[in-house]
């Protein structure tokens, strides 16, 4: 903590411009103390546009940990702990960049938008269901909950994909009603809460609490009026404010140890070009 801010980078780890400025507007939106400062990062161009598999988690993370911003590598940023209090991983997956950074540097507060939605839905003490974008992430969000989240799964009913690409949502009526089908559909198996299960929803949790607060109960056979709408950005934000408020981070690496974690990354990064 500098000059009593607490510095927070948000992570963005797909190439995609757009869905930074998504997260930059839902930013805007919560009502955070002034003393919070929010600094925002692309992945490369080299990244996936949008993540959609363990596979793009994982050739996301290799790049962006040498994303070179402010005159430095993400690597070093984390390593010295000088310019940041905390990193919020912004895609809801198990993304490896988390855990990566919780190595690299030990004590420092690296939140995965994932675990801090899941975590949330749990304090509140109520079963979840989670409303993701392809099929494809259904067993990898379902079965990744307790390793990565620390949450049993019998908290969590479900999990749907909408079948609306990650580059495809926005406001219109698609999105909308496939959002609020799936949403529906996960209250009539026992949640009590539904959990948006992507970065590029993040924009979206008003109008989906807007359309459960008005929806029919007597069509839907739901009391689906106090129904929480939990998105992982604004959640992932919130802890790590509270947790740099809470904690102090451990002594900053020194030069040795921020040159065997840069050579780390080069050498995960060849490997990985290798092998592909």
């Amino acid at each position: 903590m500098k000059d009593g801010k607490i510095a927070i980078l948000v992570v963005n780890p797909n190439s995609s411009g757009s869905m930074t400025r998504e997260l930059e507007s839902t930013a805007r939106d919560m009502r955070l103390p002034p003393d919070i400062v929010l600094t925002f990062l692309t992945g490369p161009p080299g990244a996936p546009a949008s993540i959609n598999s363990i596979a793009d988690s994982v050739l996301s993370a290799a790049l962006v940990l040498n994303t070179n911003f402010g005159g430095s590598a993400l690597f070093n940023h984390v390593a010295t702990r000088a310019n940041f209090d905390a990193v919020v991983v912004a895609c809801f997956s198990p993304h490896p960049l988390v855990p990566i950074i919780r190595e690299a540097a030990p004590g420092y507060r690296a939140i995965g938008i994932y675990e801090a939605a899941v975590q949330t839905a749990n304090q509140l003490g109520l079963r979840f269901g989670i409303v993701t974008t392809g099929a494809a992430w259904e067993p990898i969000l379902y079965n990744a909950l307790e390793a990565s989240t620390g949450v049993c799964k019998e908290r969590c009913v479900g999990v749907i994909g909408t079948g609306v690409a990650v580059l495809d949502l926005d406001h219109g009526d698609t999105t909308r009603k496939a959002l609020l089908e799936a949403s529906i559909k996960l209250l009539k198996d026992g949640a009590e809460a539904i959990i948006l299960g992507c970065a590029g929803m993040s924009s979206l949790a008003k109008q989906l609490q807007d359309d459960l607060l008005h929806a029919e109960p007597w069509k839907v056979g739901l009391r689906t009026q106090h129904v929480p709408v939990i998105d992982g950005v604004r959640a992932a934000i919130e802890i790590a404010a509270s947790l740099s408020r809470q904690t102090d981070l451990l002594p900053l690496a020194d030069a040795t140890e921020i040159q065997s974690l840069e050579e780390a990354a080069l050498d995960f990064n060849s490997n990985l070009k290798a092998e592909t």
